[in-house]
């Protein structure tokens, strides 16, 4: 399944400038089925079993799987 995420942290602060949302970009992350966190440099595609480490412009760069998915 692929989801598809928004970049919450850059979309965030535009509500009290525009009075509402506007997308600034998405991205095919299919580890996202639980949520989505970002700081300033990466986003973070969150999964039941899987967290995955993107950069800003889709890149992974990095991946945690927990020893219960991996049996």
């Amino acid at each position: 399944m692929r989801t598809t995420i928004l970049l919450l942290s850059l979309i965030i602060p535009l509500c009290s400038f525009t009075g509402g949302y506007k997308t600034v970009k998405t991205y095919q992350c299919p580890e996202a089925n639980q949520g989505v966190a970002a700081d300033g440099e990466h986003f973070y595609a969150i999964g039941n079993q899987t967290i995955a480490k993107y950069t800003l412009k889709g890149k992974k760069v990095a991946e945690y799987v927990s020893e219960v998915a991996q049996k």
